[in-house]
This record gives C-alpha cells, structure tokens and sequence, in this order.
C-alpha cells in the first residue's frame, strides 16, 4: 500500500510540475560601479538569472560590452532585478510581442543597452 501511495505522490508531483505557471518578463542587469544597466526579457524569469550568469561566469556571453564589464568587475559588482512581469493570461503568441515591447519601453525609460 506505501508503494501506491509513493507512485501516487510522484504522479501528482509531476503533474503540478508540468501545470507550473513561469513568470515571463523583463529585468535589468546594474552594474552600480559604473552606473550601467542591460535590459533583458525572458519567459522564464526564474531561469534567466541562471542562464545569464553562468554564460557570463564561463566568458562566453554574446553582448561583448556586458561580458567585458563582467570579467573586469566580477559577479558582486552587479544585481539582477525584475522590473516587469507580464499577466499569465496572454496568450502563447502574444507574449512575444509583449515581450518585445516592454523590453523596449525599458530601454529607453532607464537609458540602457540590451542585454542580448
């Protein structure tokens, strides 16, 4: 019986998994030292922090200004912040659209580059 209770668990566990609402955005890389800041968005808000930091961490990031600044600043020198979520009832075609707005908006309020 514990056996079908622990199967059980596991396949509610994984449905919850699958049924898992991602928060979809935009943030904004600082660099404070010298008053820098990329702008980025992403459909994965939990992850982008994770993903951006480990391409910066092994060099291999694309924006060569921002991996620059990385390699010349270090990990402390710069904080990651969210600075728009988008609803959770845009549609799949039109978070992309959203996506591409708002990261734009914020470019232009904070003055920054883009992160990618």
């Amino acid at each position: 019986m514990a056996v079908m209770q622990l199967q059980s668990d596991r396949k509610e566990a994984i449905r919850a998994f699958k049924e898992r609402r991602t928060k979809q955005g935009v943030y904004v890389v600082t660099l404070s030292a010298a008053n820098r800041k990329w702008v980025g968005a992403s459909r994965n808000l939990g992850a982008a922090k994770n993903g951006l930091w480990f391409t910066l961490i092994h060099g291999s990031h694309l924006n060569k200004e921002l991996q620059a600044e990385w390699s010349q600043h270090g990990a402390d020198a710069f904080r990651f912040d969210i600075v728009e979520e988008l609803d959770d009832d845009l549609s799949t075609f039109a978070v992309n659209d959203a996506l591409k707005s708002a990261k734009c908006a914020w470019v232009t309020k904070l003055g920054a580059s883009v992160v990618v």
